[in-house]
């Protein structure tokens, strides 16, 4: 920029820049700046007063909400702002502006002093981790408390953090539940030794086996200390293992089927005899006139006094065996006007009905015999006839 007089600039941004030097100078007019542009002013020249500002009777205003930089590589006067009355102000910033001219700091309330000293150390906190009752607490202890931090404003808070009247205030908040993790990896199977898990000093257990003792499950965590003989309650690497309680009772399920008949038992020693035998259940059925086979009139099973009539001879091949299969005795009485012959090992009744004597007997009227059936040997035995 040459040496040019100008009343007026008028732009939003300003940069004068030259060499050899820069002067403002106005008379009466304000030598001002305004706007939201920037202001530059420079100059690398070393003469003396390389940047000029002078007013005589007006003001001199820098009031830009730009960058406002004045530059100077003059040594000695590099940059001079000034006017020649002494009434005249000069106004560089605003009430909270703070300039820095040759390295010192200035504000609208004078020059800014020197740094102070540092401070003394304040009181730190300390991490005392979760609260318990009945702890010793002082001052500044930290702990946490549901889910809270909790710093101590006072010695010997008695109650919990948060109880009302006591020296505690809350320090932090508890923070959000964070996302659900990922499923865990399935983990080894157990080896459930004997039934139900019982310990044997005869086993050799891997580790995870699971046995049970002395009322507790025991779980093998550590092979390497374990030794086969002690008892898993001495350690040497078993360790207590907490199974799931146990569910409530589920509904009750269908009868499965009858399964076989098992083995017959030992026979039982023999029963006192009193002196005196008494037959009951007598059983009076309907008269029989031919050969019957499977005889097995309503209530045999119950009765021991069988009172048969015939009204001809007949024949009597076998009688229904008692089920289930037990030793029953019955009184035969022929009372009719037919004889009976009961036909021993007869084909005409079942295998389990048949008398297995060895020879065939008559049973006249009026004459009677005891039967029993035997259940070891399927059928029905007599021991005698009675006029």
């Amino acid at each position: 920029m040459s040496n040019e007089i100008v009343d007026d600039i008028r732009v939003s941004t300003v940069e004068i820049s030259t060499k050899s030097g820069i002067n403002l100078t106005s008379n009466d007019s304000r030598l001002k700046h305004t706007g939201d542009g920037s202001l530059i002013i420079s100059s690398t020249s070393s003469l003396d007063n390389a940047i000029s500002i002078n007013t005589q009777n007006g003001g001199f205003i820098i009031d830009s909400n730009g960058k406002i930089s004045i530059n100077s590589n003059d040594p000695i006067d590099g940059i001079n702002i000034g006017t020649d009355s002494y009434d005249i102000p000069i106004t560089i910033g605003s009430e909270t502006s703070v300039i820095s001219i040759g390295g010192s700091i200035f504000s609208s309330s004078g020059i800014r002093g020197p740094t102070g000293p540092q401070g003394a150390t304040g009181p730190g906190f300390f991490w005392r981790s979760a609260w318990t009752f009945g702890t010793q607490y002082l001052i500044n202890d930290v702990v946490s408390y549901n889910g809270q931090s909790w710093i101590a404003t006072g010695n010997s808070p008695y109650y919990n953090p948060g109880y009302p009247g006591e020296n505690w205030e809350l320090m932090a908040e508890k923070g959000l539940d964070g996302l659900t993790g990922a499923t865990g990896a399935t983990g080894p199977i157990a080896y459930q030794q004997g039934s139900p898990f019982l310990w044997t000093n005869l086993a050799l257990y891997n580790p995870n086996d699971i046995v049970s003792y002395d009322g507790t499950y025991w779980i093998l965590s550590d092979p390497e200390n374990y030794i086969q003989s002690p008892t898993p309650n001495a350690g040497y690497g078993w360790t207590p293992f907490y199974l799931t309680p146990t569910g409530p009772t589920g509904p009750a399920g269908t009868n499965g089927d009858t399964g076989p008949a098992g083995p017959a038992g030992p026979t039982g020693p023999a029963g006192a005899l009193d002196s005196q035998v008494v037959f009951s259940g007598v059983l009076s059925p309907p008269s029989l006139s031919a050969t019957t086979h499977n005889y097995n009139p309503t209530g045999l099973s119950t009765c021991n006094v069988l009172r048969l009539s015939a009204t001809t001879d007949i024949s009597l091949t076998g009688i229904q065996a008692p089920s289930p299969s037990v030793n029953q005795f019955i009184l035969l009485v022929n009372l009719g006007t037919g004889n009976i012959n009961i036909l021993t090992n007869n084909a005409g009744s079942s295998a389990g009905n048949q008398f297995i004597n060895n020879n065939d007997v008559l049973l006249n009227t009026n004459e009677s015999v005891i039967m029993m059936y035997d259940a070891t040997s399927a059928g029905w035995r007599i021991f005698g006839i009675q006029n």
